[in-house]
């Protein structure tokens, strides 16, 4: 018995193979890819920022609460711990990593992450700085419109996760009504 070689085969596979029309391989994105911490994500680096004041104001924004809402000045909470927006902004870095008690209106109420941020004003302060108003963070959820006296730790320039450090704001707040 005679083995007859297998080469025509193989030639014939190699020619058709020739013969398919295959598209050509996309190209790959014209930037590099995003490295971040050494690493790449094997995706195209974010175009620079062409205005990156405009890219921050939504964060800012979140800082501070509405402009266009006044309130009727509310009574000081009790206690020797007991401030006002305008004294905690005023005392905030002596204040630091203690805890306060303030009483004021919510005026915005925002929940993010498992947690309520509360935007609270008591009628001190000023709109111009935003010294009248003041962030809190709670677990409890709160309508706008209340009054309410919110006891936490306050904390100084705390980014939350935004890009955006928060100047003033009382952390875990155990709300009452």
């Amino acid at each position: 018995m005679r083995i007859r070689p297998a080469l025509p085969l193989v030639v014939l596979a190699l020619v058709a193979c020739k013969r398919e029309a295959r598209a050509p391989a996309p190209a790959p994105p014209p930037t590099m890819p995003a490295v971040v911490d050494g690493v790449s994500s094997g995706m195209p680096a974010p175009e620079p920022a062409s205005d990156p004041a405009a890219l921050a104001a939504p964060h800012q924004a979140a800082t501070a609460g509405p402009a266009d809402v006044k309130v009727e000045p509310v009574a000081k909470a009790s206690g020797p711990d007991a401030r006002t927006v305008a004294e905690l902004w005023a005392q905030r870095r002596a204040l630091a990593g203690r805890t306060v008690a303030v009483r004021g209106q919510v005026v915005k109420a925002t929940p993010v992450m498992g947690r309520n941020f509360l935007h609270l004003r008591d009628g001190s302060g000023s709109g111009a700085d935003h010294t009248n108003d003041l962030t809190v963070t709670t677990a409890e959820a709160v309508p706008v419109g209340t009054v309410v006296t919110a006891r936490g730790v306050v904390a100084v320039d705390r980014d939350v996760g935004t890009g955006t450090p928060y100047p003033v704001m009382i952390e875990g707040a155990k709300v009452t009504r």
